[in-house]
């Protein structure tokens, strides 16, 4: 069902709250599909970005990256994915910070440039 403002008897606040409600619903059962699929993902160095493809890109180490995945999605206003992870350790991650520090846009986030891109290819899921 969809809900507009000519259909909606309650306040507008009744109306954003109900609107939010719904898009959390549709994002937690993205989650879980997106969960269930990348299941059985190895542990190591994960590269993360927009599912669409765009946008910057997340590369993290973690022993479940699908688990990991769930966690930081929730911080996220689009639908994230796991594109490539190679084998590796903490130490391997910290290298490819450093590796690609002039991409870095913030923390563990990256502009989506070619050396990281092509690196990805290379591993990708």
């Amino acid at each position: 069902m969809v809900v507009t403002a000519y259909d909606w008897e309650g306040s507008w606040a009744d109306l954003h709250e109900a609107r939010r409600v719904l898009r959390l619903q549709r994002q937690y059962a993205r989650m879980r599909l997106l969960g269930s699929v990348q299941a059985a993902l190895p542990s190591g160095v994960y590269f993360a970005q927009a599912a669409s493809g765009e946008g910057p890109v997340k590369i993290g180490y973690s022993g479940d990256p699908a688990k990991r995945l769930v966690l930081f999605q929730i911080g996220s206003p689009v639908l994230l994915a796991i594109w490539a992870v190679m084998p590796g350790q903490p130490a391997d991650e910290r290298r490819l910070h450093e590796e690609f520090a002039a991409f870095r846009l913030w923390g563990e986030w990256f502009q989506p440039a070619d050396p990281i891109l092509a690196l990805m290819a290379e591993h990708e899921v």
